[in-house]
């Protein structure tokens, strides 16, 4: 098992030379913290350290199968063992039981390398008038390709199952026993990981509006409230995109409920049921570390399925890798097997931890939208905190007002001594705050294959409705299985080839148009109930041709100084070439 070497001696004092301490994180003392080092101030980083699950300070006993590499701990609470042939595990007590299996790392996330547009490829080919269709397995630029074979790797901390075990429950004491035990035990998890919801299809009219502001108005003004449905028919119809729902929400008036109004009451009179928020878990929550620093969790209703002996092929006596699958069943216990897609086999993304080097922490409370930017700390890999803060709160935060997050749909989960596999895919209407629209997952033994982020955004100065897309591959590098090697060469570049046939992950980005045609004319554009800001811009309409940029330029290179925020706020280039989007506008 990989482990974190522990730290030595902490130090503390005081400095004058914010430089030199920047400069020389390797002195005795582990990594340093240095947001507070502008006052002088030194404190050394809470070391993190991945343990062995097969340590003796660690709650449980460790189990091991040599045949199908099966690896456990496993943890008793409030069940005592009552010897006999074989012994049995029974409750003890009043308070609640639970059987954990802990497991050892699931993830392993890998320093990734920018991929960016082959040469020939940017501000030459916006002259086409065609919408421009990038190649998304086009080359990379010189520097992207990594200079050694060996790349940095951060390995997760282990995981854990943890399932409810009734009073009247009788249990054999043996790994057999347990791992039969548990495909029909209820999961104990936490309490925003819920089940997908089933959205409200019908409204009453008692729920819209407010009959206190209806009494007050003149009969006049009661009479022109039925003109909100035409007007916003006629709106509708007329274009599409984020300013139909700015003139839509701007025709309301008064006497409409807030949507925030219409939050579920508790069972108990007078009193408003809080809803669950993401928060770290306990001892006795199930929590997946998969990805890196993103805990997942399935819901009540689904189970764990797995064999319970060595799974031997009598035709190559080949014994599988012992796994551990997470299924959905229905009321008759039936289950649609992985990986084929089931609606009710859902993960929700119930707390995140930030990486080392993070400018944003993860909290209950919804962040706004300048608490989180995205870091490149300690190194660039497919995810980072300010994917995996949102995709926490999006998927998992009911506290968030008019908003009803959605779970994440997984066609495969499954947990190994050698890792853990997923493929899932999540999709958001972001509220205010939140960028992440869509969040895809394939992950195999532990390591990253396929990973998307989509981003929602803007284009300035149009205001067009754009998505950022960052895909995380892994790629074979363009190499050789002989040594010495001649160099290749990728457009005018030589390009030293390395031996062997090694993959890493490349990343790439690009942008996406979602609103193609933006029209400037209406009524209901207003600010402040006085100016027309459709009077202040010359053109009623501008449409953008151009579909998909090629792959961008890192972000990060983009100058927009005072700002740091890398793919929040940049000019997209292309071969260092500021991208030239195709509009036609109407005047």
């Amino acid at each position: 098992m990989a482990n974190r070497p522990s730290g030595r001696r902490p130090i503390s004092g005081t400095t004058r030379n914010r430089r030199d301490i920047v400069a020389r994180p390797d002195r005795p003392g582990g990594r340093l913290d240095t947001t507070i080092l502008d006052r002088g101030i030194l404190t050394p980083r809470p070391i993190d350290f991945i343990g062995n699950i097969f340590e003796t300070k660690r709650a449980g006993h460790p189990v091991v199968r040599p045949d199908d590499l099966l690896a456990l701990r496993v943890e008793l609470r409030n069940l005592t063992v009552q010897p006999g042939t074989p012994p049995m595990v029974k409750k003890t007590g009043n308070a609640a039981a639970y059987l954990i299996l802990h497991f050892p790392p699931q993830a392993i996330t890998e320093e990734t390398f920018f991929q960016e547009a082959p040469e020939g490829m940017g501000a030459a080919d916006a002259d086409s008038t065609l919408p421009q269709k990038p190649d998304p397995d086009a080359g990379q630029s010189s520097e992207t390709f990594p200079t050694h074979r060996t790349i940095r790797a951060l390995i997760a901390d282990e995981s854990r199952l943890v399932f409810k075990v009734p009073d009247d429950a009788v249990i054999p004491y043996t790994l057999e026993g347990i791992l039969t035990a548990v495909q029909g035990l209820e999961p104990k998890v936490a309490a925003n990981a819920r089940p997908r919801q089933a959205r409200i299809r019908f409204v009453t009219s008692k729920l819209l509006f407010q009959p206190s502001v209806m009494k007050a108005m003149t009969p006049a003004r009661r009479g022109a409230m039925a003109s909100f449905a035409v007007s916003s028919l006629r709106i509708a119809q007329g274009d599409s995109g984020q300013s139909t729902l700015m003139r839509r929400q701007l025709s309301a008036g008064a006497g409409f409920t807030d949507v925030a109004e219409l939050r579920p009451k508790s069972r108990f009179p007078g009193v408003v049921a809080r809803p669950p928020r993401p928060g770290a878990p306990n001892a006795t929550t199930t929590a997946i570390e998969i990805p890196w620093r993103l805990i997942l969790s399935p819901h009540k209703n689904t189970r764990w399925r797995h064999a319970v002996a060595p799974v031997t092929s009598p035709a190559t006596h080949h014994t599988e890798l012992w796994h551990s699958r997470l299924v959905a069943p229905d009321a008759d216990g039936n289950a649609i097997e992985p990986p084929y897609a089931d609606k009710r086999r859902t993960l929700r993304a119930i707390w995140a931890k930030t990486g080392e080097g993070s400018t944003s922490q993860m909290t209950p409370a919804a962040p706004d939208s300048t608490a989180l930017v995205p870091n490149l700390a300690p190194f660039r890999m497919p995810m980072d905190d300010f994917d995996r803060i949102q995709i926490a709160h999006l998927s998992s935060n009911f506290a968030i007002p008019s908003y009803i997050p959605d779970p994440v749909d997984t066609n495969l989960m499954m947990m190994t001594a050698l890792g853990g596999w997923l493929d899932s895919r999540g999709a958001w209407l972001p509220p205010g705050g939140f960028s992440v629209e869509e969040w895809v997952h394939r992950a195999s033994m532990a390591r990253d294959h396929y990973v998307k982020v989509v981003y929602k955004g803007f284009l300035f100065p149009f205001g067009h409705q754009v998505s950022l897309v960052k895909v995380s591959e892994r790629k074979f590098h363009n190499g050789s299985r002989k040594d010495p090697v001649p160099p290749a060469t990728v457009g005018q570049q030589q390009i030293e080839q390395k031996p062997g046939n090694t993959a890493y992950l490349r990343q790439r980005m690009l942008i996406v148009i979602r609103e193609p045609e933006r029209t400037y004319t209406g009524a209901n554009l207003k600010s402040n109930d006085k100016v027309n800001l459709a009077l202040q811009f010359p053109f009623s309409r501008i449409r953008i041709l151009t579909e998909v940029t090629p792959n961008l330029d890192d972000p990060k290179d983009s100058d927009i100084p005072p700002y740091n925020m890398l793919q929040k706020f940049f000019w997209p280039s292309v071969n260092g070439q500021p991208f030239k989007f195709q509009c036609v506008g109407t005047d």
